[in-house]
């Protein structure tokens, strides 16, 4: 399936370059994209006219093992891809969110959240100044029914779903890290969306999503008949 979806974003990206001039790709983190990177850096794209960037990012430092960032430049930004040229939503300087020690009787998930704003305006900028509309955009699905950063119940969620602004902070309940993340409007708005997903346990939360837009299902809102057309895969 990796080597599929890899050849068919190269073609789509070519076809951007061959009508804009460049092709934008933003591209979702975690774990589950590692094989379509490894396959993806060895199609035969024009790299040097890719604009590469984030559909979400966790609120850390890029050293950080949890950073997305950091998976992108280890994973995709190798050989030929090298030449893309990547906008990362959080590069130095850091915020003091993000890099000092806190006080014993701080929260630092209310910290962080605290620079939330700030670090999605700033993010914000930056996918605005690669232009409205991104090419290609890849998302995957967690088993809790999230994409991009989109979590269900979680602080920032309505935001995410309902915002026009392109970039906003999110709070996942069961998962570590403050998030930014794209909004819906910018997800939709994108020329060539893909969802990719494998196992049956995925195959399962996408077939209940696909009955309704709910936020218990994030995804749904994605998947909506109104969102318009996206590719999916699925691995059984």
């Amino acid at each position: 399936m990796a080597l599929a979806q890899a050849q068919c974003i190269a073609g789509q990206l070519q076809a951007a370059i061959a009508q804009r001039g460049q092709a934008t790709l933003a591209v979702s983190g975690g774990r589950s994209p590692i094989a379509l990177f490894e396959q993806l850096r060895l199609q035969d794209v024009d790299w040097a006219r890719v604009q590469l960037t984030l559909v979400d990012e966790r609120c850390v430092p890029e050293q950080h093992p949890d950073s997305n960032a950091l998976l992108v430049r280890t994973h995709l930004l190798q050989g030929a891809a090298a030449q893309a040229r990547f906008t990362a939503w959080l590069d130095p300087p850091w915020p003091v969110a993000l890099t000092e020690q806190p006080a014993d009787d701080a929260d630092p998930v209310a910290t962080a959240l605290r620079a939330g704003p700030a670090l999605a305006e700033r993010a914000s900028q930056r996918l605005r100044a690669l232009g409205d509309v991104l090419d290609v955009l890849l998302l995957g699905m967690g088993d809790d029914g999230h994409t991009a950063s989109w979590f269900p119940d979680s602080p920032g969620l309505p935001e995410a779903l309902h915002g026009t602004q392109p970039v906003v902070c999110t709070q996942p309940r069961t998962a570590a890290h403050p998030r930014l993340t794209l909004t819906r409007a910018w997800v939709l708005a994108a020329r060539q969306r893909h969802l990719a997903l494998a196992g049956a346990a995925k195959l399962a939360v996408y077939q209940r999503a696909l009955e309704a837009p709910s936020p218990a299902w994030p995804v749904s809102f994605v998947l909506e008949r109104a969102a318009g057309p996206i590719d999916i895969w699925i691995a059984p």
